[in-house]
């Protein structure tokens, strides 16, 4: 009898490790922009080692006098005001990257972060999972949102990062549980899981953004 709840043990020991190497490496990143409000925000989750990393971030504001005088910035913005982005040409992206690098060194947030343990919640493991594994077809599920309209909604863009390197993207505008399942449920469950360990001011904040 002994030999068998071992054996049973052991079982549960490898399947546990060898489901959190599955996610190991892997991160969803979300930057949110409310068009009512023009709130922004965003949500990372990273799979690191032995834990998971929440990380919350709430724009606050940007030092426009000092980008205003940054010579990488007056002439990258010069140029994509005046050329469109091409998300398939390896040059423009890097440039952008490099943009949006300058503006992020100026702007200022609120930050907060959570970390939890692997199997401390384990359907939010399995919802990682899912969601790493998908593809922006089915999260985007456009079939079914042809006719869904959204005014003054929040805008949500997605990246899917497997080893620090974007496998996907998926958009969504204010998703829920009807229109993006997927997607809604991982923001529900994100928040959740950062309202059951923390009270704090940047909880207030984002219930103000998400309205959950």
């Amino acid at each position: 009898m002994k030999v068998f709840i071992l054996t049973i043990a052991l079982l549960f020991m490898i399947s546990d490790k060898s489901y959190s190497q599955k996610i190991e490496g892997k991160s969803i990143k979300l930057k949110a922009i409310s068009s009512a409000t023009s709130q922004e925000y965003f949500i990372e989750t990273n799979c690191l080692k032995n834990q998971i990393k929440i990380e919350f971030k709430f724009k606050d504001s940007v030092l426009m006098d000092k980008l205003s005088t940054d010579t990488t910035y007056k002439i990258l913005s010069k140029y994509f005001t005046e050329t469109k982005l091409d998300a398939k040409d390896d040059s423009q992206i890097n440039l952008f990257n490099r943009l949006d690098s300058v503006v992020k060194k100026n702007t200022v947030y609120s930050i907060d972060s959570i970390t939890i343990k692997y199997n401390q919640y384990p359907e939010y493991e399995k919802l990682i999972a899912t969601l790493v594994n998908s593809s922006q077809n089915k999260l985007e599920n456009k079939g079914n949102n042809k006719r869904r309209i959204v005014l003054d909604g929040t805008s949500m863009y997605f990246s899917f990062f497997r080893n620090e390197k974007i496998k996907f993207t998926a958009q969504a505008q204010s998703p829920d549980k009807t229109s993006h399942p997927l997607l809604n449920e991982y923001l529900n469950s994100t928040i959740n899981i950062y309202k059951e360990l923390k009270q704090d001011n940047l909880l207030l904040r984002l219930k103000s953004a998400t309205g959950k």
